[in-house]
């Protein structure tokens, strides 16, 4: 939980304005949505993660780790797709191996949630 909450948290951190942008986020620019409200999201998911990291209930904060991880590995699938088709696959590759991050990251965090809503049925609470 605590490792997630630095992974949403460095998110948030990567997205806030600046006046020397080290990190844009090219596919992001082409959102309605404006790039320091993606900011926002992640940064509430890392609290989120944090504090739900010190409670029993972790089902809450990994639910919304897995489906921003979901979302943006579809959003990096679809500008992969799109880019293979029009520039080639050696053009497209970062956005797959992105795509691919998100989906691991999607899928650790499921088998994480599984795991321990597991554990919490079988032994028995105090």
């Amino acid at each position: 939980m605590l490792a997630l909450s630095i992974v949403a948290l460095g998110r948030a951190v990567a997205y806030l304005p600046s006046e020397h942008p080290t990190f844009t986020p090219a596919l992001l620019q082409e959102w309605p949505i404006p790039i320091p409200v993606w900011g926002a999201l992640w940064g509430a998911v890392g609290i989120l993660l944090l504090v739900q990291a010190f409670r029993r209930d972790h089902a809450l904060a990994l639910a919304v780790m897995a489906s921003m991880a979901t979302l943006w590995a579809g959003v990096y699938v679809w500008a992969a797709s799109t880019r293979t088709y029009v520039d080639g696959l050696d053009a497209a590759r970062g956005s797959w191996i992105t795509a691919a991050t998100y989906i691991a990251t999607a899928v650790i965090v499921v088998c994480i949630s599984r795991m321990i809503n597991k554990l919490d049925r079988e032994v028995p609470h105090a």
